[in-house]
């Protein structure tokens, strides 16, 4: 990766395309490091044409369309990884049309939905972290004042989808915290109704007549759900209460109330 001393070496369309084949290499050094790191300093500089970020953008959501081909499971979360890098210049400095903004909302979502590799690190393949990095794309959509009411409701049917993984997995590497920083954002805005907010809180707190829960302490599957309900639930609550902003005391509450209702 070229320092910040030093002009970045790729600066044509074609060569930035070209970096973004190395978001799938089995080695972290070269896809974390390197093309991943590079992709921060290119577009973080703030000269990158719209073109080249159209062209960018598609490669990417090429990579995660066919993510389900690849066992190795590194091309999406590295791809979508870096369309947050995208969306956060289109919050600071939109380029998108509002029809291109709401299909990556659509993209993002349907990948976080979708996700069923649950591989966060690992000491020999580096990161993976399907989920984290999604939610870290809803974050830069979140954030964004041009977001409009629909892509927000699908960013929130997306999440609530992972709170609580499939095959009875734990998280360990932090998601339930990246999952809580899009809802909070989007708390902090007039897209989700009031009535909407309680009712899409109420759906994660813990139902005695759901079969889900019926004596979870007696089955892996029923203490991840607790482990990542309450989690979860504990990220959106500390960091509402904390945060002195009014408009996100009902997120607490309802989050103090997904806690309580865990057996």
């Amino acid at each position: 990766m070229a320092s910040r001393d030093q002009p970045n070496t790729f600066q044509t369309p074609e060569e930035v395309l070209k970096l973004a084949d190395c978001l799938g290499h089995e080695d972290p050094a070269i896809r974390d490091q390197f093309a991943y790191g590079a992709f921060v300093e290119i577009l973080r500089q703030g000269d990158t044409s719209p073109r080249t970020l159209r062209l960018l953008k598609e490669k990417l959501i090429g990579n995660i369309r066919s993510a389900s081909a690849d066992s190795e499971g590194f091309p999406a979360p590295f791809s979508v990884l870096v369309l947050a890098e995208i969306a956060r210049i289109d919050r600071l400095d939109p380029f998108m049309a509002q029809a291109e903004r709401s299909a990556l909302a659509r993209v993002g979502s349907d990948y976080l939905e979708s996700i069923e590799d649950y591989r966060g690190f690992d000491p020999e393949d580096g990161w993976r972290h399907g989920v984290a990095h999604a939610a870290d794309l809803m974050m830069q959509l979140a954030l964004n004042p041009l977001l409009e009411e629909q892509d927000a409701r699908i960013m929130l049917a997306a999440i609530s989808a992972q709170v609580v993984p499939g095959n009875a997995h734990s998280y360990i590497h932090g998601e339930y915290r990246r999952l809580a920083r899009p809802v909070l954002y989007l708390a902090m805005t007039d897209l989700i109704s009031a009535d909407e907010w309680q009712s899409w809180f109420a759906a994660l707190e813990a139902d005695r007549n759901d079969p889900r829960w019926k004596d979870p302490y007696a089955s892996l599957e029923g203490l991840a759900r607790i482990h990542n309900t309450e989690n979860f639930a504990a990220a959106i609550f500390v960091r509402s209460s904390a945060s002195g902003d009014a408009s996100l005391v009902p997120i607490a509450e309802a989050a103090e109330a997904i806690i309580k209702s865990i057996p």
